[in-house]
């Protein structure tokens, strides 16, 4: 049993870090995660867009100004401008990540499958300050990430990344690059060989575990990542902010069709719906562990990102015992 896991074994401990987190945490979200679109150039297999209902759309640039003038003024650290989408697909991206960095600073991030990095967009993006690029590569070989990501092309997006890196060098420029690969069966046979390729070039490799989106896309890849519980409140309720390219909050990034509204930014702020009777509501569900009477949260395998974790143990799931 590690020194932390041991630490939180007794009571006392856990409702004192429980208490510190949780007041430090309903100040304001760690990050905002902002839908600058939710239209897509991809069909991936491990995603359920066939069943969003919702319209495809692109966030208009006086909404999201309004969003990051907030987001300034609450002291959100983390920005993402990304949700359930490809952001390059938005015209004014750059010019978003511009406005993001002079009016809430902070550190400004996107996730994109880089088929449209062009050497323009990359430019455009690094002269506009951006902090951090994921990019999502899911296999290691040309046959195995066409399989998973339909309509992309395997040797673009190794080029487009590969040319992303060689201007960040020449540029100079402090931009974190990461290289993300979801652990399923189509990919796992490749995760080795993946690590050993991309280690060397990018700053960090991540393998990603498989959501099932609500159930929506669990069969899919052959795992059981939807086979487990709930041990503790979900930690994106008091982690994130999200909101939609139309300015409706959901639950969480995973309420991929916004079923689940506690807000909108077209009329609210950031504090009144963090801090609001919508979304306290449903994290009183969670501290009572009956995430059942939300249908969003029954259907949802997030617990596999908690497992481990401070936040799991300070409230007394993943222990052996209970020092009570």
């Amino acid at each position: 049993m590690n020194l932390k896991r041991k630490l939180f074994q007794i009571a006392p401990v856990r409702e004192t870090a429980r208490r510190i987190s949780l007041t430090r945490r309903l100040q304001r979200p760690v990050k905002a995660t902002i839908e600058v679109t939710n239209a897509c150039n991809s069909s991936c297999i491990m995603c359920p867009r066939q069943h969003m209902t919702r319209r495809i759309g692109f966030m208009e640039l006086e909404l999201f100004k309004k969003i990051i003038d907030d987001c300034g003024r609450c002291g959100i650290r983390i920005i993402q401008l990304f949700n359930f989408g490809e952001p390059l697909i938005h015209p004014e991206l750059p010019e978003m990540v511009r406005y993001t960095k002079a009016h809430a600073g902070g550190r400004v991030q996107i996730s994109t499958n880089a088929a449209l990095l062009s050497e323009e967009k990359a430019q455009a993006l690094l002269e506009a300050g951006i902090d951090r690029i994921n990019i999502d590569i899911d296999g290691y070989t040309r046959e195995t990430y066409e399989g998973v990501r339909r309509k992309l092309s395997f040797d673009q997006v190794v080029n487009n990344t590969k040319n992303l890196l060689k201007l960040r060098r020449k540029s100079g420029k402090r931009l974190f690059i990461s290289i993300s690969i979801i652990r399923m069966k189509e990919t796992e046979g490749e995760l080795k060989a993946f690590r050993k390729y991309w280690k060397p070039l990018a700053d960090r490799v991540l393998e990603v575990e498989y959501n099932v989106w609500l159930k929506k896309v669990g069969t899919k890849s052959g795992l059981t990542n939807g086979a487990g519980s709930f041990t503790c409140p979900c930690k994106f309720l008091w982690d994130q902010l999200v909101v939609l390219h139309d300015g409706r909050v959901p639950l969480c990034c995973l309420d991929y069709d916004g079923q689940v509204v506690v807000g909108n930014m077209l009329n609210e702020t950031i504090p009144q719906i963090w801090n609001g009777a919508r979304l306290n509501k449903i994290r009183h569900f969670h501290t009572n562990m009956e995430m059942g009477k939300i249908p969003t949260c029954a259907a949802c395998n997030q617990y596999i990102y908690m497992e481990g974790s401070q936040w799991q143990y300070m409230w007394g799931g993943g222990l052996k015992q209970s020092a009570s």
